[in-house]
């Protein structure tokens, strides 16, 4: 909150600074910089200029035009995007020309949704009928029409080490690696989805699995009826079912993935809750009396994923989201966080799933005209940012809105991330101070980042963050030579542009255009409205 506070007072310097201007200014809606010029007095305390980076060059009255661009964009991937206890698993297996595939995978640990009798367990002699997958879809993408195999393995190796309280996963997760199942394990279940040809549609929320190795001993435990008693009664183990921590030290939960590593054509991906998921065991009692062959009762007892009710026990998650860049033009490119060499890109790559982010370093150029932000006018030692607004446009739109083709954007759009954030750490997700978006519940952010879809473009207010930038810029000291260290500023000089806080692990894409302006008709932009002051 301190923090907070500190942001609140500097805006609130800020938009002093802003209303004085409006005051100078009137209602003009469009400025005029050289409106009363021979009448302004050679003693004022503020004024107030306007400056443009765009194309790879700055603009501001009476000023020469000079090369800068703001940013080197380079493609940056981390696999230390955590995945756990998402309250959403994710699944599938999708291909892309330019991201190439996604592979979406996830362990749950499992909890019984029953309250067993101590005495008859499951009754007498039950017999299995069958298991079903349920969950009812957030979001499908994709190719409906092909469906993916998944399996589904039984973990061998509690998810959670019981002696420590937390437990974190990253989505470069392997439940091999980890050695929650086997390398050479063979799936207990397997099945199909969509799966049309026997009636399993995207709007299905149950559907039959099909049976592997394993899986009838692991239902005969499951209904206590690996071991009747005397009297015939499936009430083996029983224990198992009086706590939550019994059942998950005994099952430790599930891994499904798909079958594949390669989907026929495009593939598909979904979203579904933990909390309506799991699997369903079905089954039949038999009469306890002289004709056994009589059913007197059914058995459908559900496997939840997630249980809100839990006494401090399960509900541990661990997604996985793999990538296999092969036969695209990031194959052979450094992305990963710890490559130094990673080149300049035209293009830049916003992914969600803990897929391809981008890198913005701030130029030498961009950051040494902040520090001469007062040039021609050395009588003023401070400036106060009126605004900063950051544009981001997709690839193939322009500055101006009306040399766009509305229809090839319009698939653009609506493949693109809906909104962007901007952070100085996306692994621990710590953003930029203009993008406090653990205060979005209390208040909207100036901030914006979302897509504009008339301008094909995302636009980011960062005032705070270039006033920061320049108060540590002026703090500077020249060295000896008159140069400028710009190793010496305290403020990150390297962001990242991202999928926003809360949809991290959306399965849309962006591709928007770098700071490349030979290539790029729309580079990245910013503009600058500032007070110099006195």
């Amino acid at each position: 909150m301190k923090s907070y506070n500190r942001i609140k007072s500097l805006l609130t310097a800020a938009v002093v600074v802003a209303v004085a201007v409006l005051m100078t200014l009137g209602c003009t809606t469009t400025a005029d910089y050289t409106l009363g010029q021979e009448f302004a007095p050679t003693n004022q305390q503020m004024i107030t200029r306007h400056r443009l980076y765009q194309n790879g060059i700055v603009k501001e009255e009476n000023q020469e035009d000079a090369p800068c661009r703001v940013f080197e964009t380079r493609l940056f991937k981390t696999d230390s995007v955590e995945s756990d206890r998402l309250g959403t698993f994710y699944l599938g297996l999708q291909k892309h020309n330019r991201f190439g595939v996604r592979k979406l995978g996830f362990s749950s640990q499992i909890l019984h949704m029953i309250n067993v009798d101590d005495s008859i367990g499951f009754g007498y002699r039950p017999i299995y009928d069958s298991t079903t997958m349920i969950f009812e879809l957030d979001t499908f993408v994709g190719d409906s029409t092909r469906p993916i195999q998944y399996n589904v393995y039984l973990l061998t190796k509690d998810l959670v080490d019981w002696e420590k309280k937390d437990t974190t996963f990253y989505v470069s997760y392997d439940p091999r690696e980890a050695g929650h199942i086997e390398q050479n394990a063979e799936p207990i279940f397997t099945f199909n989805f969509p799966d049309q040809a026997n009636g399993v549609y995207t709007n299905s929320t149950e559907f039959r699995l099909k049976e592997g190795k394993g899986a009838k001993q692991l239902i005969k435990e499951l209904f206590c009826m690996d071991k009747l008693d005397a009297n015939g009664l499936a009430n083996n183990n029983i224990d198992l079912y009086k706590s939550d921590s019994a059942f998950i030290r005994k099952y430790k939960g599930l891994w499904i993935e798909p079958a594949a590593d390669q989907p026929e054509g495009e593939g598909h991906a979904m979203a579904f809750s933990d909390q309506t998921s799991g699997i369903k065991v079905y089954g039949r009692v038999r009469n306890p009396g002289a004709d056994a062959d009589i059913v007197t009762d059914t058995l459908a007892i559900a496997y939840y994923f997630n249980d809100t009710y839990s006494e401090g026990f399960g509900n541990v998650t661990a997604q996985s989201a793999q990538y296999d860049f092969k036969g695209t033009e990031l194959e052979n490119l450094p992305l990963l966080e710890t490559e130094q060499n990673r080149a300049e890109v035209e293009m830049a790559y916003v992914d969600g799933c803990g897929g391809i982010m981008t890198e913005l370093k701030f130029s030498d150029e961009f950051l040494l005209s902040l520090y001469n932000i007062s040039s021609g006018d050395e009588d003023y030692v401070s400036a106060a940012i009126n605004q900063a607004a950051l544009r981001f446009y997709l690839e193939g739109s322009e500055y101006d809105y009306n040399l766009i083709d509305p229809i090839p954007m319009t698939d653009k759009m609506n493949e693109s991330i809906p909104r962007l954030g901007m952070y100085t750490n996306y692994k621990d997700l710590t953003p930029i101070i203009d993008y406090l978006y653990t205060q979005e519940d209390d208040e909207s952010l100036y901030y914006d980042g979302y897509l504009n879809r008339s301008r094909a473009m995302y636009e980011m207010n960062i005032s705070s963050f270039i006033q920061k930038l320049v108060n540590d810029l002026l703090e500077l000291k020249p060295e000896a030579d008159g140069s400028i260290d710009l190793s010496k500023l305290k403020t990150a000089r390297v962001i990242y542009l991202a999928p926003s806080a809360y949809d991290r692990f959306t399965f849309n894409r962006s591709v928007i255009q770098g700071s490349n302006t030979k290539t790029n008709p729309a580079s990245i932009s910013l503009e600058l409205t500032y007070t110099l002051v006195k």
